[in-house]
């Protein structure tokens, strides 16, 4: 049975109530005329915002709706709203204590997005849906499941191909953006389209006119973000190569020799070598090799602030092959999942490297391509090198194939 534990009255035309286990309907929604349309989860923790989208012709009276935020199995919070969405316009709730001016001027009502009579606020990590009446309509999150980072320290801006609700949260309807990225509040607008996100970045002029290193107050280099042609010294694997690089002063002062390995930035592609060759390391290092040598020109590319090698002093690098980014084709074709956290800086039309990437990771599970297929092969790609039956590389093949 729900138990009302606390009731507010909250200004601009919102009614919060703490319930037990509250907002777990039987009973989930399907409609598609209002939509959650923007989470925010700032660096600030009161800076929160979520924004409501109207896709109909007709304004939509919010008394009938709630927002509910699941903290646990047994605790919600049920955020009764008010307030009229005009057709095909957006509806900003900003968190009533929020810190960031250019976030409050976002607002179109204030509620404690969060659980009040415990002071606990919403992080991203919890389930967040929209209900009329006691329908689930719209979801953001998987309900029973925490502690998942939905949101956290990002802001999570719905596609605009995607403009329907969903009962069920599916992560690639959404871009994320970085935390603090407020300009997408209160339109629809975004600044890539989805062909864009699966095109994935390009280097542009600021990039080309970055230097390569720069040196810190302690002598020590850190990357630039700049770029440096390079040819192929040596092929080792999907993730792996060895380079001969161009710019030799560079490389003398920052301690790299010609033909030192580049390690992949933000990929981990199966194993490839003698005595340990994982499902789709062939297929994943072959893939690869292929777009290296038909390129007509490489460059590697420093991360801004970043190490440049890594404790193997291999470099770290984002590899671009002609105008396309190795490191995310790779991903985008299943051969790697996003690896070794998340790179912020590097960006590409207000969207960072590692979101392109994480894109193109959810784009290859739906099509359920390379590693994402079935460990058995009985559903999506399969690895024409790996015996499924007894679960290794087919005899005869040593990782060096073609």
């Amino acid at each position: 049975m729900k138990k009302t534990m606390k009731l507010f009255f909250l200004p601009l035309f919102v009614l919060s109530t703490v319930t037990l286990v509250g907002c777990n309907s039987s009973q989930q929604g399907n409609a598609n005329s209002l939509m959650i349309s923007e989470v925010v989860d700032g660096t600030e923790r009161k800076d929160l915002a979520v924004e409501l989208y109207n896709n109909t012709d007709k304004g939509i009276d919010l008394n009938a709706y709630s927002l509910c935020i699941q903290f646990s199995e047994e605790i919600s919070s049920d955020i009764r709203l008010s307030g009229v969405v005009k057709a095909k316009e957006t509806f900003v709730f900003v968190h009533k204590d929020a810190v960031s001016d250019e976030l409050k001027a976002k607002a179109n009502g204030f509620i404690f997005i969060g659980l009040e009579s415990n002071n606990i606020l919403y992080n991203g990590k919890q389930p967040l849906a929209l209900k009329k009446g006691n329908k689930r309509i719209d979801l953001v999150g998987t309900w029973d499941s925490f502690g998942i980072d939905y949101a956290t320290d990002r802001t999570l801006t719905r596609k605009k191909e995607f403009l329907f609700a969903r009962k069920d949260f599916d992560e690639y309807d959404w871009i994320r953006y970085n935390t603090d990225e407020f300009s997408y509040l209160g339109t629809i607008e975004a600044s890539v389209t989805e062909e864009e996100l699966l095109l994935g970045p390009r280097l542009e002029e600021k990039d080309l006119n970055a230097p390569f290193s720069v040196q810190q107050e302690n002598g020590q280099y850190l990357g630039g973000g700049g770029v440096m042609g390079v040819t192929v010294a040596y092929y080792v694997d999907g993730d792996t190569t060895g380079f001969t690089y161009s710019d030799v002063d560079e490389i003398t002062k920052l301690e790299i020799e010609q033909g030192t390995k580049a390690r992949y930035q933000n990929i981990d592609t199966p194993e490839s070598y003698e005595g340990n060759i994982q499902r789709f390391g062939i297929v994943a290092k072959n893939y690869t090799n292929r777009i290296l040598r038909s390129a007509l020109e490489l460059k590697v590319q420093t991360t801004i602030n970043g190490a440049i090698k890594d404790t193997f002093s291999r470099v770290l690098a984002w590899v671009w092959a002609d105008e396309k980014l190795v490191n995310f084709e790779v991903v985008k074709r299943g051969y790697s999942e996003v690896a070794f956290g998340s790179n912020d800086i590097m960006m590409y039309k207000g969207v960072s490297y590692t979101s392109y990437l994480y894109n193109a990771m959810l784009y290859a599970e739906k099509k359920q391509l390379g590693i994402h297929g079935d460990i058995n092969g009985k559903y999506g790609e399969t690895d024409p090198y790996w015996d499924y039956k007894n679960g290794h590389v087919k005899d005869g093949y040593k990782g060096n194939e073609k």
